[in-house]
């Protein structure tokens, strides 16, 4: 998964907050869980797999209604958490894999109602990860730059590599 784009056709339902009875029992509540449901089914056919890594993820809540002008909408988190609780176990594992969430709500006309969804993992600290091209180069450069002698190892998995320098010899 590189960069993602999935588009819930229809209103977005922000985050409800509720009880376990009241899940049952209020119907905001019902509209919520179903619209979170619906972002996992949409969602499911653009994403092949779950990712382990980090992701950033940015959501386009486009609302139509006087509301929007006004701000009786729901808030922006709320429509974020919605996305990502639609998404988890589906794009990734658990939503604590989120480093970095960007929202927007915007006005449109009622039948352009809907919400994008962009996913993307992301490197993040620590994680460097070279194509075999740019290792090459780099082991080259070690060589070149009085390293000679150096012995490396090269493994490749997934058209990534792993580089380590056994001894020096002089």
């Amino acid at each position: 998964m590189s960069e993602i784009k999935v588009i819930i056709p229809g209103r977005p339902v922000p985050y409800v907050r509720m009880t376990k009875r009241g899940k049952f029992v209020k119907q905001n509540a019902q509209r919520y869980l179903n619209y979170k449901e619906y972002i996992g089914f949409v969602s499911k056919g653009k994403i092949k797999r779950v990712s382990e890594k980090k992701i950033e993820i940015g959501v386009k809540v486009y609302l139509y209604g006087k509301t929007t002008e006004f701000g009786r909408d729901g808030d922006a988190d709320n429509y974020l958490k919605a996305a990502m609780d639609g998404l988890n176990k589906i794009a990734y594992k658990d939503d604590r894999q989120v480093i970095k969430a960007i929202v927007e709500k915007i006005a449109c006309d009622k039948k352009e109602e809907r919400m994008e969804i962009v996913i993307k993992e992301v490197i993040w600290k620590g994680e460097i990860k070279l194509d075999l091209a740019t290792a090459y180069r780099a082991i080259i450069r070690l060589v070149a730059n009085d390293y000679e002698g150096y012995k490396s190892i090269l493994s490749e998995e997934n058209n990534l590599i792993d580089v380590k320098v056994l001894h020096k010899q002089k």
